[in-house]
């Protein structure tokens, strides 16, 4: 992908305060290594260091006001200074290493960024992805993984997550596999296992071999090892790690394109299918407090939504935009 629009987005969600734990650590590693770079560097200028500061500082708020005066919205306000960040980076290496050409002062700039590998799916899409250790990554719908190319599997095997992944991890008890969400931190040495992470919820649960979850919290860190048919949630009231000794296989079944609801709640089986079928659902508020359980495999919309409809004595209809609106009868 662009590798400066991956940053400007990273540095624009942290501006808005959505970044996510795993995001913030991406940008305190990318300045760390800016700053390790920057010490190896002699400074040419004359110039006294707080008078350079100083004059990039007055650059980098001259490009965050017309974004501001213009645009007025905060996301606008972010990317602006997602922009202003990468002038400021520019401008400071370019003051570090003047004798460096164009070309080579934007390869210094964006050195760390060009590192970093993501894949992201969309709703109604799955990706299978083949890791450089020849690892398997399976993602579900609306998900994304990254990882640093130029690291990975020196030390250990890092990856970033958000939404839902099946990893099937080639065994090295040399370099540890490492999934790293908003909440929880999954480590390995070979094994295959589910990280779900989306509708607010945080759960892994094992298919083969053995993991540790680690929950992070302030001021305290929790940890419960897994083996195959264990899971571990976390809980939504404390954000503590619940351990589960059965798990139903319905939890690894999405990669073989099964839809499984077990006494699920209808706001549930509501996002679930949006992010299957990229569309709208519109539930009368009625039918909210309802549950069903049914397995759908690989059907189309109007099939599901016939079955639904049967289960929950309500119609549909699918209206433009294709959104869908479930009634009762």
């Amino acid at each position: 992908m662009d590798q400066q629009k991956f940053w400007r987005r990273l540095f624009a969600r942290y501006v808005e305060g959505k970044s996510q734990p795993a995001e913030r650590k991406l940008l305190d590693q990318f300045f760390e290594k800016q700053r390790a770079e920057a010490e190896k560097l002699e400074i040419t200028s004359e110039e006294p260091l707080d008078e350079i500061r100083q004059r990039m500082l007055k650059n980098v708020q001259r490009e965050i006001r017309p974004t501001f005066k213009d645009r007025f919205s905060r996301k606008w306000l972010a990317q602006g200074v997602a922009a202003s960040l990468f002038l400021g980076l520019g401008y400071f290496f370019l003051i570090q290493k003047k004798s460096e050409s164009p070309d080579e002062l934007k390869q210094h700039m964006f050195n760390a960024s060009a590192s970093w590998e993501q894949v992201s799916t969309e709703a109604a899409e799955q990706r299978q992805v083949t890791l450089p250790d020849g690892s398997q990554v399976h993602l579900n719908y609306q998900s994304s993984l990254r990882y640093q190319a130029a690291d990975y599997g020196q030390t250990e095997r890092r990856v970033y997550l958000e939404g839902e992944a099946f990893f099937e991890v080639q065994r090295d008890e040399q370099r540890p596999f490492i999934v790293e969400t908003q909440k929880l931190t999954t480590r390995v040495l070979g094994t295959s296992f589910n990280v779900n992470t989306q509708d607010n919820q945080y759960v892994v649960a094992v298919a083969s071999g053995s993991v540790e979850v680690q929950a992070a919290r302030p001021g305290e860190k929790e940890k419960v090892s897994l083996t195959a048919n264990q899971q571990a949630a976390l809980s939504s009231l404390d954000d503590h790690l619940v351990f589960s000794n059965q798990i139903s296989t319905d939890v690894f079944l999405w990669r073989e394109g099964l839809m499984a609801f077990s006494n699920t709640p209808m706001t549930s089986v509501k996002t679930r299918l949006e992010r299957a079928y990229a569309t709208q659902i519109h539930i009368d508020p009625k039918l909210l407090d309802r549950s069903v359980t049914a397995r759908y495999q690989q059907k189309p919309l109007p099939e599901v939504l016939d079955d639904l409809c049967f289960l929950l004595g309500a119609t549909y209809e699918i209206r433009e935009n294709q959104h869908v609106f479930i009634i009762p009868q």
